[in-house]
């Protein structure tokens, strides 16, 4: 008997460890549109999707199936992965087809249901947009006629407008939530677009905006049918302009970002990251989806891995069912590399604002950050190209070789006693490892130069794998003192010269440019 109740123990902890996973465990969907391999799309979100929603399904003029081709062997590819297909049904904002297909419920049924048998498919997603209040009934009998038509095992859900402040005319009438909710596996919850094209300039879902959302849907819909969207693009408005809010993917702006001049805030009210972006007459002129950009500033209001992960912590505030996504393919891949656990309840470790996939240093970056090594020079961004001053080095290096930091008030040079980064330099000093300069001072805020940070790193006895033991530069003379050092970080990889056999001995040296020696030295990326 007392085995027995172990056994009954062990299992009933078996259980609740089961329960706990699973509620733990959140939905997650994403619309594919426009021309992109959906197969290597859905690869790289690294198992983070539950169900993809392609356009397979359009209007024709009479309210009937237009139906698009569909990629059976897609389809095939995503039920071997475990991932659910469920087109979606769009009138692309046109309202007299969205009328003629909610006056032809019968026949458009029909022909869906006939489509999802035929084809595979996991059922329907239905995005109906601008149409109003007086289809609303209608609205509600399509979703509940192809409830009732289709199986159980094939979802019907709907893309419904947000309403944060429960509007009652417009498009925003016709999405009877609590009728929906009652019929429909899930609400997608299109929580953006809150500035708009056309409107003026803000953000695409500030949290407010989203909250609220879920706030309003919560009264009519159980919380487990609720899916709150996720926008993987932005918009944009050209300054002086009388129209804007073009769209924009989140990849682009990226890249915009990294090649032009641009300002980058984190909008703390809203959680939405705004870019000032200035072309100049020389520059290249960018195109997004084929207008051009030419010479002018242009505000960008997006989203980042910041604010994504603050919407994605509205799902647990909330308990709701999970996420979908508008659209697959215009994120950034980075994206996949935290969503998945963020929407496990995950929130940390952010990426600088200012610094994207695209830049050259990214992963060094990311490396020292998450070593602890190196901070930011704020809370949101790592000011990738600024000279690091000798102060920040030292700071970076007591770090690295984690030196004892003890508080001190009495320093050993002049212009430290109340400089932020006394300790980190006392530390360096003791150790013989950085020191100031003959008359008494450090320094702190002077930027580093290449054959100062050469010296240092020649210094500390790391060593690492020999690239080459034939370094010479044209411009590092043979009796300069530095001469030594930089031939031996060189050799060991910790530094690299300049195109032409150059080293610059003399120049000052960027905090990214540090970032990456010091993911090299301390062999911090592979």
């Amino acid at each position: 008997m007392k085995n027995l109740k172990i056994i009954f123990i062990v299992l009933l902890f078996i259980c609740l460890i089961g329960i706990n996973s699973t509620n733990a465990s959140k939905f997650n969907m994403s619309y594919l549109y426009g021309n992109y391999n959906y197969t290597n799309l859905v690869n790289r979100t690294n198992h983070g999707l539950n169900e993809v929603s392609p356009s397979y399904f359009d209007l024709n003029d009479d309210g009937t199936l237009h139906l698009n081709a569909v990629d059976k062997s897609f389809v095939a590819d995503m039920h071997e992965a475990g991932v659910k297909v469920v087109p979606f049904l769009s009138n692309h904002w046109d309202r007299e087809k969205g009328r003629s297909a909610l006056a032809n419920i019968d026949i458009l049924t029909n022909q869906i249901v006939e489509a999802i048998q035929k084809y595979n498919l996991d059922g329907i997603n239905i995005d109906i947009e601008n149409v109003t209040g007086v289809d609303r009934d209608n609205y509600t009998k399509l979703v509940s006629v192809l409830r009732n038509k289709l199986p159980n095992d094939k979802s019907v859900s709907v893309a419904v407008a947000a309403n944060p402040n429960a509007w009652t005319s417009g498009w925003h009438a016709s999405y009877d939530y609590e009728a929906l909710g009652q019929c429909a596996d899930y609400l997608m919850i299109m929580t953006y677009d809150e500035h708009y094209e056309g409107g003026p300039a803000g953000p695409v879902a500030s949290i407010e905006f989203v909250e609220e959302s879920i706030k309003y849907a919560l009264k009519y819909v159980p919380k487990d049918k609720i899916v709150m969207g996720i926008p993987f693009f932005g918009r944009y408005w050209r300054d002086g302009a009388s129209y804007g809010g073009y769209g924009v993917s989140l990849n682009k702006i990226a890249s915009l970002v990294s090649n032009y001049k641009s300002t980058i805030i984190y909008d703390k009210d809203s959680e939405s990251v705004k870019a000032t972006i200035t072309i100049t007459e020389s520059d290249t002129k960018p195109s997004i989806n084929g207008r051009t950009l030419y010479a002018g500033t242009y505000t960008f209001w997006y989203e980042n891995e910041q604010s994504i992960k603050a919407k994605l912590n509205l799902v647990h505030t909330y308990d709701i069912k999970g996420t979908g996504s508008w659209s697959l393919g215009q994120e950034c891949a980075s994206t996949w590399d935290y969503y998945n656990k963020a929407l496990s309840g995950d929130t940390t470790g952010l990426r600088f604002l200012d610094v994207t996939d695209e830049r050259w240093s990214a992963s060094y970056i990311d490396a020292v950050k998450k070593s602890g090594y190196m901070e930011g020079k704020s809370e949101y961004t790592f000011a990738p190209v600024d000279n690091i001053t000798r102060a920040e080095f030292a700071t970076t290096i007591a770090r690295a070789l984690k030196l004892n930091i003890q508080e001190t008030s009495n320093t050993s040079y002049l212009d430290t006693n109340n400089h932020w980064a006394r300790n980190y330099i006392e530390a360096v000093r003791e150790a013989g490892i950085m020191t100031g300069y003959g008359d008494g001072y450090f320094m702190p805020n002077a930027s580093i130069t290449r054959e100062e940070v050469a010296k240092v790193l020649s210094a500390l006895g790391i060593d690492n794998i020999r690239v080459t033991d034939n370094v010479y530069f044209l411009d590092v003379n043979p009796k300069s003192w530095s001469y030594g050092y930089i031939l031996d970080v060189v050799r060991k990889g910790f530094m690299q010269g300049y195109p032409g056999n150059t080293f610059s001995p003399g120049n000052t040296i960027t905090r990214e440019e540090i970032a990456t020696v010091i993911a090299r030295a301390f062999q911090l990326v592979k």
